[in-house]
């Protein structure tokens, strides 16, 4: 997560060196919301894709026993809160089937692609504003 903050940081700090023509980024970075969200979610995308393959690779290979430690402490809560055996058998089921590191992983993805989307859309609004006139098309 610090590094998609830090891509989210490199973005915005492009803007300014644009403006004062230190740095000619191009149409994209005038263009103001749309393409600052776009630059933003695709920073998000990467950065998503990777953590996919890391979780991945950590679930299945590093540490695969990882899904079951954390089955284990859930069922120890569980019971500790008093759920009835059978509730528990199904919620255990239900546990295993979505604690393999596939689903772990898709998971994992699609909750980082929807934090990505948040920041891109925070960070659209802060980058509204009318393009300059030498480029507007």
């Amino acid at each position: 997560m610090p590094a998609l903050l830090r891509g989210f940081e490199a973005l915005a700090s492009l803007e300014p060196l644009h403006r004062n023509r230190i740095c000619r980024v191009g149409k994209a970075t005038a263009r103001g919301a749309r393409d600052g969200g776009l630059a933003a979610f695709l920073v998000g995308l990467v950065s998503s894709v990777l953590s996919a393959i890391f979780s991945y690779c950590y679930y299945a290979f590093i540490n695969p026993a990882f899904s079951e430690i954390i089955f284990q402490d859930s069922a120890a809560k569980l019971e500790a809160s008093g759920i009835s055996g059978d509730r528990l058998d199904k919620i255990e089921a239900m546990n295993r089937t979505f604690m393999t590191p596939a689903w772990e992983t898709i998971f994992g993805f699609g909750a980082s692609l929807v934090f990505a989307l948040l920041i891109a859309l925070i960070l659209a609004a802060f980058l509204k504003r009318p393009a300059p006139p030498e480029l507007q098309s």
